[in-house]
């Protein structure tokens, strides 16, 4: 929501350098300062560069996190079973439907994520 916010601000700025230049043309008013324009883009710049840096933290590093902490409980578990059982099971099919299901679960995650900020 922040970075939508951002977003109309750097709008708003176009709008008001859009207005200075207009202003020039139909009221013959002096253009508006160079400097004042780029301390305002860079502004702009900056505060979007880290507000979508801080949204992109938010979204995946928390799937991740959540993500590696179910990995290392699965790997726990697992750790805990007797060799007996692995002897029973093909290892291969094993591997890969834990590790399926954690990854389908991740991308779900880092999608539903996205979508709620």
């Amino acid at each position: 929501m922040i970075v939508n916010l951002v977003v109309m601000g750097g709008m708003g700025i176009l709008y008001l350098m859009m207005n200075g230049f207009i202003g020039t043309w139909t009221e013959e008013k002096p253009l508006p300062g160079v400097l004042t324009i780029l301390l305002l883009v860079l502004g702009f710049l900056i505060l979007s560069f880290f507000t979508h840096l801080q949204q992109y933290k938010a979204t995946y590093g928390l799937v991740y996190r959540e993500v590696k902490n179910v990995r290392i409980s699965l790997a726990e578990r697992l750790r805990k079973l007797p060799l007996g059982y692995f002897g029973k099971r093909d290892l291969a099919d094993l591997t890969e439907t834990i590790m399926g299901d954690v990854n389908r679960d991740a991308y779900s995650g880092s999608g539903r994520q996205d979508r709620c900020s």
